[in-house]
């Protein structure tokens, strides 16, 4: 695993998923009750399960993965058995084109003792691929039982998270929206009317070019907030 570039609650606080406030009761809990600090965040109703795995893969340099997406070829599906599957919560989903060590789907991909444990089992090396235990449940029972999926288990995961975004931090997208409807008002009663009128374009281009898919809203919102 790549070394770490910032603590998760480093990263969750960076892109405003936590406030201060509910990282110090994470980590009352967490003294209280013992576990992982991201799977307490979870059981508190501070992030879903799914930001979570995005800002591991964030941590971790690597990407998240939603294998009940993936077309799986069968010599990934033979290298583990559903029972191992079942039992660790884990699906093969490539191999490292490096080191041919397997690569798995897991929820649970910072804990080194759940790795060592499946690399016992199954008597080889294994890479971690960040998942959510929805799309990994739904991936065992669609391509070791042939069920399809009642529902998406990780729709959520089609937005846009805050770590997608660039690492620089910066004010929520709330907070910036606000600030830049605030500085148009204010440039809007400062300037002539031909001035109005060209600030008024340039906020329909951008919205448009937000429509088209050329520019993300925070790309928009950064660069409309530069002074």
């Amino acid at each position: 695993m790549p070394p770490t570039r910032a603590s998760l609650e480093e990263l969750l606080l960076r892109h405003g998923a936590i406030t201060q406030e509910q990282l110090q009761r994470a980590r009352q809990e967490q003294k209280t009750l013992g576990g992982e600090l991201g799977r307490t965040f979870v059981h508190l109703g501070f992030i879903t399960e799914d930001l979570l795995v995005r800002a591991w893969a964030h941590q971790m340099g690597v990407q998240p993965v939603a294998p009940h997406k993936t077309a799986l070829p069968q010599e990934l599906l033979q290298a583990l058995s559903v029972q191992a599957c079942e039992t660790f919560g884990i699906i093969a989903v490539g191999r490292d084109p490096r080191t041919n060590a397997l690569i798995v789907a897991t929820s649970d991909p910072v804990n080194p003792v759940h790795l060592e444990a499946i690399e016992k089992a199954i008597g080889e090396r294994v890479l971690a691929a960040p998942a959510t235990a929805s799309s990994i449940e739904a991936a065992i029972r669609g391509h070791y039982y042939g069920e399809s999926p009642k529902t998406e288990p990780d729709a959520e995961s089609e937005a846009q998270s805050p770590f997608d975004r660039s690492e620089e931090p910066g004010e929520p997208e709330e907070s910036q929206l606000a600030t830049l409807l605030a500085r148009i008002e204010r440039l809007e009663q400062e300037t002539s009317a031909r001035d109005k009128k060209i600030i008024q374009v340039l906020r329909t281009v951008g919205d448009v070019l937000v429509e088209k898919g050329l520019i993300s809203r925070e790309e928009y919102l950064r660069r409309a907030l530069e002074e």
